[in-house]
């Protein structure tokens, strides 16, 4: 599909009526790591993909403001960034990248922190063009930056609901509590779940998620629940060599087959957030005003 056609084809979809939530707001998901290479983004995409399977409409917002992980993972060179939207450059649909079986794409959020400082016209733009988005998609997840940098602290304090993925190395777990530490500090309320990846067999992951959930319990008096596990696979290097989704080029892998039953297993617990979700835009000028405020020198609240 042409860049033309790919243009046509989302603007047509943003026309038709979109399966609206119970809430009026899309279910904003954080996924966050404390270090690279634990499986974060490949996690974001696959998990995406099989949301969609399941019926859900679901949008990867690309948090990474330096590396755009999720372009290079599925070989996606965008033209334009929500940065070009601010600015006035192109609009929201032109922005969207359509990924695989349905899940679509906003690529690099190179242009959040421009948001604390719009005019009033700029501000009913941008509302207008994320709520018509918004409206159609029923999940959107946020595949934040690895670490615990200001970037990823901001997301992880102001999203409703947040997803640690860590593996059973011990630096992966030191920086998996790092990021839970991270998020209590800035006072956030998120539900925090855990996902053990790359793991030898069921009691590993177990094991780990044990040791990480009590500790977190005892010195920061904070609940995790473990919302599952990935089995260690070689298919899944296999698929990131060949920039295609696990899930769609092996989907009967062991990883692949573990994502779908995490996919279930959200959509399942969906009910339990209704009452507190909050939707991408006032995600984003959260983050927003709290980049301003940090840049400013001040203190964030």
């Amino acid at each position: 599909m042409t860049a033309i056609d790919q243009a046509a084809a989302l603007r047509e979809m943003m026309r038709r009526p979109g399966r609206a939530s119970r809430s009026g707001a899309s279910r904003v998901i954080a996924v966050a790591s404390g270090k690279g290479g634990v499986g974060k983004t490949s996690l974001s995409i696959n998990l995406a993909i099989c949301l969609v399977r399941e019926g859900a409409r679901v949008i990867i917002l690309d948090a990474d403001l330096g590396l755009a992980n999720v372009d290079v993972a599925l070989g996606i060179v965008p033209r334009w960034t929500l940065e070009h939207v601010i600015a006035g450059t192109c609009d929201l649909v032109d922005v969207l990248q359509a990924g695989p079986e349905g899940i679509l794409i906003l690529p690099g959020a190179s242009g959040i922190e421009e948001m604390a400082n719009l005019g009033a016209e700029q501000r009913r733009h941008l509302t207008e063009s994320l709520s018509q988005l918004e409206s159609r998609a029923e999940i959107v997840l946020i595949d934040t930056a690895a670490g615990i940098g200001a970037e990823v602290s901001s997301f992880v304090a102001t999203a409703p609901e947040v997803i640690v993925v860590t593996t059973p190395e011990p630096t992966a777990i030191t920086d998996a509590y790092a990021l839970i530490k991270v998020a209590t500090r800035q006072a956030s309320t998120a539900r925090l779940q855990l996902v053990v990846n790359q793991a030898h067999d069921l009691g590993e992951a177990r094991e780990v998620a044990r040791k990480i959930i009590a500790v977190a319990r005892e010195f920061l008096d904070v609940e995790l629940t473990l919302l599952g596990s990935i089995p260690s696979d070689p298919y899944v290097g296999r698929a990131i060599r060949q920039q295609n989704p696990l899930v769609v080029r092996y989907p009967s892998s062991p990883a692949s087959l573990a994502i779908a039953r995490l996919a279930r297993e959200l959509l399942g617990s969906r009910t339990q957030v209704d009452g507190t979700r909050s939707g991408i835009i006032q995600i984003l000028n959260r983050v927003a005003r709290r980049a301003s405020v940090a840049g400013s020198g001040r203190e964030t609240p």
